[in-house]
């Protein structure tokens, strides 16, 4: 399953309910000048528990960001500004066309690979890709089962 809905009620549905099935969900998050892949399996933590806790106010994204923020590359702490913005006056994270081509390609990757029977790592463990960064393909957050 590829998530496609925002943060709230109908992903944590979606998310419930691949779960009891016993199905991958592919959760892409668009993140500077890249992308992040979370991979929900059976076995996964909640999304709320991979944020820290319940949404409240809209802020489910800005946190997984948050708790992901030791992983990430470096560069990304100049942009803590602009998720301080989003989160006050309640606006869209930007997405820049790099990042969404990114997301996309990991993906499609995660769908073959879910396809043809191959492992790719699930929550908490991430894959990860970014341009500025290119040697950054995998964030140390958990052990992976890749």
């Amino acid at each position: 399953i590829v998530n496609m809905v925002d943060p709230g009620p109908a992903l944590s549905a979606l998310l419930t309910a691949a779960k009891e099935q016993g199905k991958i969900t592919l959760f892409p998050l668009n993140i500077g000048f890249g992308g992040v892949l979370l991979a929900f399996g059976p076995q996964s933590p909640s999304l709320e528990e991979l944020s820290g806790g319940p949404e409240t106010e809209g802020d489910l994204f800005l946190r997984i960001v948050e708790r992901l923020m030791p992983a990430l590359p470096p560069y990304l702490w100049q942009f803590a500004w602009v998720a301080e913005q989003v989160r006050r006056e309640r606006l869209a994270p930007p997405q820049l066309g790099v990042a969404v081509s990114i997301t996309a390609s990991l993906v499609v990757s995660g769908i073959i690979k879910v396809a043809i029977g191959l492992p790719i790592p699930l929550v908490p463990s991430v894959a990860a890709l970014d341009c500025r960064e290119p040697l950054a393909l995998s964030l140390p957050v958990a052990q992976s089962r890749a």
